[in-house]
């Protein structure tokens, strides 16, 4: 279970231990999850924001690799300075 959180008008992953502050929503790791969340607009009522203060696809790519059924990272082709 991931865990989403309103840190203010935004939404954001709760990746911290233990918890952040702000009204939260559990969702599970699995792509179809995501996907029917979005389609019945259920994080913005349990996170009682407006639809539109919902980035879906920022939320999507910023977790791509802890959800199942999502394709592979890409890989970056920056390397840091030595």
């Amino acid at each position: 279970m991931l865990r989403l959180r309103r840190d203010g008008l935004r939404v954001v992953l709760d990746s911290g231990e233990p918890r952040g502050p702000g009204r939260g929503a559990y969702l599970c790791a699995k792509m179809i999850c995501w996907e029917a969340a979005r389609r019945r607009r259920a994080l913005g009522r349990a996170l009682r924001v407006s639809r539109e203060s919902i980035d879906h696809q920022a939320l999507a790519e910023e977790v791509e690799g802890m959800i199942s059924g999502s394709p592979a990272p890409k890989v970056s082709a920056i390397t840091p300075p030595a």
